[in-house]
């Protein structure tokens, strides 16, 4: 058995000071570039590459449209697994080198992405893996233990790799328990309720993967598979003093499991490169609650089954002068099998769209073409046809068939070495959530949401403009501005049944507009402090559309108007020590329900982490979470009726809670 441990720390700190190697659109860095990080995993090294930030798989996009901006080995991983998770699970000791690529590169599908990062792993034969064992304490002395065991073993170009992970999830681990205050107060500001809050979750979860690669039929294929599950427990008690003495608790269960299987074959052809990805998954999410109060019971349930089955295929073709051309089709079916219920005292109430099954055939072509007209400037052009048909059946009946046309255009200036500009228009179109087209109960805000069968997906007009701006030493400033006219928001809407009941519902509320600029940076601080880094990104909206209910102009519901997290690390390889911390600025999220207004904040998180190697394959670990005891604060403003028009403001209720400090110690071993 053997791992590359890379080179001794004062040759390591010689070459990690030497740039990457760009070589056209692509950007080299070998992996003695991140020696002096004492990376860990592949996650440490990409996190590490200057001017990069990892765009996560967007999990409710159905397809591979949203999968994310990392490849493995020159291809994107055939799994809708978090990228982060995907990243950590390969050792640092078996990666090459990690690649910068931009549009341009030959035989990379970009998928709309500007910037793609790719892991290159070394081929030589070897046996390697980690196991780890850790466990966290919380407030009241909760422990939470971890443990995890990865390993894979290669034989030129193939490779068998596998990872299993098990952990509790308890207490205060979860950013939505915690201890706090419950109160009410009327328009006056006068106190209506008040009562302690206690909100304590305890969960076991556990997840495997495995993946196969191998040489066939002249191509490469890529295999894999994995599962994960959760069972838990919550207990939300309030303890009130007003308008009464009295204690209300709501008991709640879920079971949670996800399967998935993936495969990627790729061959080339001479100049031509033929990809074809398959991809299938399923998942059952199950939920429910119950609350007990001066003698009464109120309990929901809610099921939901989902599958989804993707093949998608594309040919890219390289010609002389820089040009190249791509062509693709991608299919897809989908299915979500949904139901609710309602009892309030033994008694069944009737909700609408209680019971929905949607499925969706959906299909998409894709043409796309790069001409890199010179060594300063590439050009990109293409469009996207997708048409997609959806049926529901249940409680609520409706076939519709939508078609939508994607053209983009994009150019890659880089007028000199230490600057790049990068330019885009694109139409996107947005994709439904399933779970809007079936009805929710909430027993604890008691509050009904209806399934609305009428939605149609946003579609909506980007344009961006990107400047990259390389200040030496490794050190990268990327702005970025985005502006988007969008057309059929999805929204907070008011809905009315078939008996004239009122319901709020997610719906199409008209057209909007939305405004970005964000901040990418990537700055050593070495001239000041020996293997200081701060790396980060900070961003700030601008939203409006028009409030259906009010009539007014507001910003989209859970849109964060300032959002990011800042990186600070110290990495010290010649005593093997590293250390840090992460900041995440404070979040708010609106939402605007027909009759009443809530917001979501999150106060301004703060963790550090300290770590130190032992031997030659040991690693201890010290992390200490929400070192600020930020404050989770959940508001709701509720009307009589409908906001505006002069309905009656009922009263604010806030939760406040707090989840206390957690320290955490985590043991490594690579072999």
């Amino acid at each position: 058995m053997m791992i590359d441990q890379g080179p001794p720390p004062a040759v390591a700190e010689q070459l990690a000071s030497e740039p990457g190697v760009a070589t056209g659109p692509v950007t080299s860095f070998p992996s003695a570039f991140f020696a002096s990080a004492q990376p860990v995993s592949a996650l440490d090294m990409v996190q590490r590459v200057p001017g990069f930030t990892i765009k996560e798989p967007d999990q409710s996009v159905r397809g591979l449209g949203g999968a994310g901006n990392v490849l493995i080995d020159g291809v994107r991983p055939a799994s809708k697994d978090a990228l982060s998770d995907i990243l950590r699970r390969i050792q640092a000791g078996t990666v090459e080198r990690v690649e910068l690529i931009r549009a341009g590169a030959a035989g990379i599908d970009m998928q709309g992405e500007t910037l793609l990062a790719n892991v290159v792993r070394r081929r030589g034969a070897a046996v390697s893996g980690e196991a780890e064992l850790g466990a966290f304490v919380h407030r009241g002395g909760v422990v939470t233990p971890l443990v995890s065991l990865q390993g894979q073993s290669r034989a030129g170009e193939r490779l068998i790799e596998g990872s299993f992970r098990a952990e509790r999830i308890t207490d205060f681990a979860r950013e939505d328990t915690g201890v706090g205050r419950r109160w009410r107060a009327g328009p006056t500001g006068t106190l209506l309720r008040d009562a302690r809050q206690t909100f304590v979750e305890d969960a076991y979860a556990e997840s495997a993967t495995a993946g196969f690669q191998s040489p066939l039929g002249g191509g490469d294929l890529t295999l894999n598979a994995g599962y994960e599950t959760e069972t838990g427990e919550a207990l939300i008690t309030q303890r009130a003093t007003l308008p009464r003495a009295g204690v209300t608790t709501q008991r709640g269960d879920s079971t949670e499991w996800a399967a998935e299987l993936g495969a990627n074959w790729e061959r080339s052809f001479g100049e031509t490169e033929l990809n074809i990805v398959a991809l299938g998954n399923m998942g059952v999410e199950q939920e429910k609650e119950v609350e007990e109060a001066d003698g009464e019971t109120e309990e929901s349930n809610d099921r939901g089954e989902s599958m989804e089955a993707i093949l998608r295929a594309s040919v890219q073709r390289s010609f002389a002068g820089g040009w190249q051309i791509e062509l693709g089709a991608e299919g897809a079916y989908n299915v979500l099998d949904s139901s609710v219920s309602l009892i309030e005292d033994g008694d069944v109430i009737d909700l609408p769209a209680a019971n929905v099954k949607v499925a969706e055939r959906r299909g998409e072509v894709f043409a796309n073409t790069v001409w890199r007209t010179s060594p300063t400037l590439t050009l990109e052009g293409g469009a996207r046809v997708e048409t997609s048909r959806l049926r529901q059946t249940g409680d609520s009946q409706l076939t519709k068939t939508l078609t939508y046309i994607k053209p983009r255009m994009a150019a890659i200036w880089k007028p000199g070495e230490a600057d790049e500009l990068r330019l885009r228009i694109e139409r996107e179109v947005g994709q439904l959530d399933f779970g809007d087209f079936a009805s929710s109960a909430s027993v604890d805000q008691n509050v009904i949401t209806a399934g609305n069968r009428n939605l149609v997906p946003d579609q909506r007009w980007v344009a961006e403009a990107a400047y990259e701006r390389s200040l030496g030493d490794d050190a990268t400033v990327v702005i970025t501005y985005r502006h988007a006219e969008i057309t059929d928001v999805v929204d907070r809407l008011t809905f009315i049944d078939t008996n004239g009941d009122i319901f709020d519902a997610r719906g199409n509320i008209g057209d909007g507009r939305l405004d970005e600029l964000e901040s990418d940076f990537t700055l050593p601080l070495t001239r000041f402090l020996t293997g200081g880094l701060l790396k980060g990104q900070l961003g700030y909206r601008w939203a409006a559309v028009t409030d259906p209910t009010t009539g007014e102009k507001r910003r989209f519901s859970v849109d964060e108007k300032f959002y990011g997290e800042i990186h600070f690390t110290q990495d010290l390889p010649s005593w093997r020590f590293r250390w840090g911390i992460d900041v995440t600025p404070t979040s708010i999220q609106p939402e605007y329900r027909f009759d009443e207004i809530r917001e979501d904040r999150t106060e301004m998180i703060v963790d550090a982490f300290a770590e130190k190697g032992f031997g030659d394959n040991w690693r201890l670990r010290l992390d200490v979470k929400n070192l600020t005891d930020r404050a989770l604060v959940f508001s709701r403003d509720v009307y009589a009726g409908p906001r505006g028009g002069g309905r009656a403001y009922l009263y604010r209720e806030i939760q406040e809670a707090k989840v206390g400090p957690s320290v955490g110690l985590t043991l490594r071993r690579t072999f």
